[in-house]
């Protein structure tokens, strides 16, 4: 189910486990990504939501803040969130949730790649190849929101961070 409003980003670790927040490129046109989901790049460069991610996405981080649509772009071509400040991601490790099923996160998959199966959601299978990475589970906390901490990121062509 895609998302229709911004969700609480909740950091894994220690304060600074990251870079400054990066700011990918432009926005794909009828697009909306909320604050606090995984914000991904097609294949051409344009930002996308993870509603329904692609193998050939690269995963950035969390989408800094607020939700950022393409008429936020319209006037000056530059991604700002609905409140006008540039579109930032944050890099890093967060806390997300598990996929259900065959998608399932378990303690054995510690320190193994993660894929994308929604904008909050990561789970242990790329589905046949059809899922982007979304980058590897460091630990399972079950007392934070989500519970599942993933360094997001992937190392796939298109120069995401990791």
């Amino acid at each position: 189910m895609a998302l229709s409003a911004d969700v609480k980003i909740v950091r894994y670790g220690v304060s600074g486990n990251a870079s400054q927040p990066v700011a990918p490129g432009q926005i794909n046109a009828n697009t909306t990504v909320y604050g606090g989901s995984i914000c991904l790049t097609d294949i051409n460069g344009g930002i996308k939501n993870a509603a329904s991610p692609a193998s050939t996405d690269s995963c950035w981080g969390l989408v800094h803040a607020q939700t950022i649509n393409s008429s936020t772009t319209a006037t000056t071509g530059i991604p700002m969130d609905i409140n006008g400040r540039p579109f930032e991601v944050e890099v890093g490790t967060f806390f997300l949730n598990s996929g259900t099923g065959g998608q399932a996160i378990t303690q054995a998959y510690i320190g193994k790649t993660v894929y994308v199966v929604n904008e909050t959601t990561v789970g242990i299978s790329s589905s046949g190849g059809t899922l982007p990475v979304a980058g590897i589970l460091l630990a399972i906390d079950t007392t934070q929101p989500g519970g599942y901490a993933i360094k997001l990121g992937s190392n796939q062509s298109t120069g995401a961070p990791q």
